[in-house]
Formats: structure tokens, C-alpha cells, sequence
């Protein structure tokens, strides 16, 4: 499991509608010097990316990152292949885990970790048109019941503020009623 505890630079939110996400993996990612720049003024772009297995290495096709304003003629092409950064036997299990059906790896999340650039990809499967359904109406039946028990603690919380108010009134009155009947034996006593 990969901890994202650095600055996020871009961040792929159709992945979670598209996909199951089944593993999350954290990668590092060969960059020139003005990419490196660009992606610290947070000028990236990972919705159409896609990652690919060539030859025991990993690549991530197209990631967009912007060319950097004052790179001039250092800059390099925005929609480059970039080749990610992985341990041999991680890569070998990853193709394993592919050649199941209807595996992919699809980029997650671009951040910094420290002063590295890291990629977060996951092993997804993709989404049938009943799944998203779904998503979409389990997403919906939580907000619906999130807001009722928020209606429901208000409405608590206002009723036990009434009664508080309530008791309190009613304090005073036996507090009033006490001290009178305390006065009177006193005078009592003192004829």
C-alpha cells in the first residue's frame, strides 16, 4: 500500500468511476530537469494516461505535463512516453496479475514525496455500465441517510435544549418556593 504523504500534484478521479481498484503501488518516474520544474508549479495532467509493460520495463503513455516557461530549448515534448521506476520482481508480478482477464494498471495519483517525483498506479478492473449504477445509487442512499440522522441529532439536540431551559425554569421556581417556606419558619420561630 502506498502512503501519499508528500505535496499532490495531480490526481486521477475517473479512475475510482471507471475501475475497481484492486492494489495501489508506489512508483517513482524518470523526468528531465524542466519536467521536474513544471510539475512543482503543479502543471500535470494524468486523466488520459495509461501505463503499459515493454520488455520487463514500465511505461506511463499519455501523461501530460506542460513544458516549463523558462526551459526554452531544454523542454521536452509534453505527451512523452515516460518510463516508471520498478524492482524486477514487482514488474513480474504485476504481468502476472495482468494476464488475468480484465486487469489494467491505470496511474492514481502524481506527487511528491520529499524531493522525488511518485506515481501511484493501481491494478484495476474495469467497471461494467451496472456497477457505476450502482456506485452511483449506494453513493446516493448514504447522503440520504447521513442527511436524515443529521436532521435527527438536530432535532435531539433542540429538544434536549428545550427541556434544559424547561428544568432550569423549573429549579428556580422550587428554589423561590423553598427559600419562601424557609423564611416563613423562621418568622415562626421567632414569635
Amino acid at each position: 500500500m502506498a502512503k501519499t504523504n508528500g505535496k499532490m500534484i495531480a490526481n486521477n478521479k475517473k479512475a475510482y468511476h471507471d475501475y475497481f481498484i484492486l492494489d495501489k503501488i508506489e512508483t517513482g518516474i524518470a523526468l528531465h530537469g524542466t519536467e521536474v520544474k513544471s510539475l512543482r508549479m503543479g502543471k500535470c495532467s494524468i486523466k488520459e494516461s495509461f501505463i503499459r509493460i515493454e520488455n520487463g520495463e514500465v511505461f506511463i503513455y499519455g501523461m501530460h505535463i506542460s513544458p516549463y516557461e523558462k526551459g526554452n530549448i531544454f523542454n521536452k515534448d509534453p505527451l512523452r512516453t515516460r518510463k516508471l521506476l520498478l524492482h524486477k520482481s514487482e514488474i513480474s508480478k504485476m504481468i502476472g496479475q495482468i494476464n488475468q482477464k480484465g486487469y489494467t494498471l491505470i496511474p492514481l495519483k502524481v506527487y511528491f514525496s520529499g524531493s522525488l517525483v511518485k506515481v501511484q498506479i493501481g491494478l484495476c478492473k474495469g467497471k461494467k455500465l451496472y456497477d457505476k449504477r450502482q456506485d452511483i445509487s449506494k453513493r446516493s442512499t448514504e447522503r440520504l441517510q447521513s442527511k436524515k440522522l443529521w436532521i435527527i441529532s438536530r432535532k435531539i439536540k433542540d429538544c434536549i435544549r428545550s427541556y434544559t431551559k424547561r428544568l432550569d425554569i423549573l429549579y428556580k421556581r422550587l428554589y423561590n418556593i423553598i427559600s419562601r417556606l424557609g423564611r416563613l419558619s423562621v418568622s415562626n420561630q421567632a414569635y
